[in-house]
């Protein structure tokens, strides 16, 4: 993977023979900045291409950490900030 790739992200839960749901979004691979270092490779992330927030009914915000909620929350405001403007 390098930066500027296009990938699909796609996690899912299937109950068999009953439902499944798939949670899907397109990103871009983009360098990311820390204060971490690893040779001359640099650390990667990921840009969400699709403005579209998660469902809060299947998060179950419980077992995330503080800095995961933080960045739902920030990931929900872009959304509605790129679909607003």
């Amino acid at each position: 993977i390098e930066a500027g790739h296009y990938l699909s992200d796609e996690p899912g839960f299937y109950l068999e023979g009953k439902f499944g749901i798939r949670i899907e979004a397109d990103l871009i691979v983009v360098e990311q900045l820390t204060h971490f270092a690893w040779g001359s490779r640099p650390y990667l992330g990921f840009r969400y291409c699709s403005p579209v927030p998660f469902c809060r009914a299947l998060i179950e915000v419980e077992l995330l950490e503080p800095r995961q909620r933080e960045w739902i929350d920030a990931f929900h405001v872009r959304c509605r900030d790129e679909v607003n403007a």
